[in-house]
């Protein structure tokens, strides 16, 4: 699923994207999407997301974080293919460098054997 499709979940056939987008059972959040193909937000005219978005997103996605890193990625990736001269990082920091990325309290133990660490041997 790409960023266009998670933007338009929810939606009836036919309905437009740029209408309200609900996030929930009677809620529906702000109108801060992406203007497409130049990811500036289509309210306030900030690049996307812009804080409003950013604090809509973290709402709609309170209870599925993992969900939203996807989601992030995916217009992410989108917005790299749609601008391949603009610095993949700057857009990276955009799209991803907000979000508060947190390990798990308990360390995952590796599966597979995988340690993620490259053993030499001589």
């Amino acid at each position: 699923m790409g960023c266009t499709a998670a933007v338009q979940r929810g939606a009836a056939p036919g309905r437009p994207v740029d209408g309200p987008v609900p996030v929930g059972p009677g809620v529906v959040t702000a109108e801060h999407r992406p203007r497409r193909p130049i990811w500036v937000c289509a309210v306030c005219g900030k690049p996307w997301p812009c804080l409003t978005a950013q604090v809509d997103l973290l709402t709609e996605y309170a209870d599925v974080p993992t969900a939203l890193v996807m989601y992030l990625v995916a217009c992410f990736l989108e917005a790299v293919a749609a601008h391949p001269t603009a610095s993949a990082e700057r857009l990276y920091l955009r799209f991803l460098g907000w979000l508060q990325l947190r390990q798990p309290a308990t360390p995952v133990p590796p599966r597979d054997g995988f340690s993620g660490t490259r053993e030499t041997g001589d």
